[in-house]
């Protein structure tokens, strides 16, 4: 009981502290995303403060994105994301290799969805997976993904055949609802073959939609997979 009561004074400090300025909002989560995470992790991390962005959970709960660098990882292991939950002063690791992040509400039900890149690079292959997801809690749940990926010379090199999935998310909005486009374009050696599909965001998720018929909406120009693709 008593510690049910500091924790609920906590949160009612934090929200007191950070009322009506963002930029008290940022500094308050990132110090508090370090001492939370160091209390229950051995591993050092540094915050990207560029990469923050609040997000609402499916229980309605405000929690926080925030990029982390884990220096002592490998290559592609360094790059992650943190969810920060001040209401139950946690910090942890997002369960699902996130690089790069960008959050949207696409149908207005306040539940966030989450863009997400896990863009990585070995052996001559190149590519990663965007997903749209939701938090459920810590759980991501995983409303759509699809792969992108090109093997390079080194990949040939070996006799491995050249494959190439080049996929392309166009984001149209009506009204209050959502949709997304998607093409993927599938390469292997000098065969080749495209595959279309739409995609509605609903309450509970995402409906398949007419691909012809979400083109038709007004195009969303400031939302694309660019935001969170790899910068060279």
């Amino acid at each position: 009981m008593k510690t049910r009561a500091l924790l609920a004074v906590s949160c009612l400090l934090f929200a007191a502290a950070c009322a009506n300025d963002p930029a008290s909002v940022k500094d308050t989560v990132l110090n508090n995303a370090h001492q939370w995470f160091a209390a229950a992790s051995n591993e050092t991390v540094r915050l990207d403060d560029d990469a923050f962005q609040m997000v609402h959970l499916r229980s309605g709960e405000t929690a926080y994105l925030v990029g982390a660098v884990f220096e002592d990882r490998g290559r592609n292991a360094k790059a992650s994301t943190l969810l920060v939950r001040p209401d139950t002063q946690e910090a942890r690791e997002v369960q699902r290799i996130i690089r790069k992040f960008h959050v949207e509400d696409f149908n207005g039900d306040g539940v966030s969805e989450v863009l997400a890149d896990t863009h990585a690079r070995w052996g001559g292959w190149d590519g990663g997976t965007w997903s749209i997801i939701q938090f459920d809690g810590w759980e991501p749940v995983i409303l759509h993904q699809a792969e992108y990926f090109e093997t390079d010379a080194a990949w040939e090199a070996v006799g491995l055949t050249h494959e190439c999935i080049d996929t392309t998310w166009r984001f149209h909005a009506r009204g209050n609802a959502t949709c997304l486009a998607e093409q993927i374009r599938i390469q292997k050696d000098e065969q080749v073959s495209e595959v279309t599909a739409a995609y509605l965001f609903q309450r509970s998720g995402v409906a398949p939609m007419d691909f012809g018929e979400c083109e038709s909406w007004p195009a969303r120009k400031d939302l694309s997979t660019d935001l969170v693709a790899e910068k060279e």
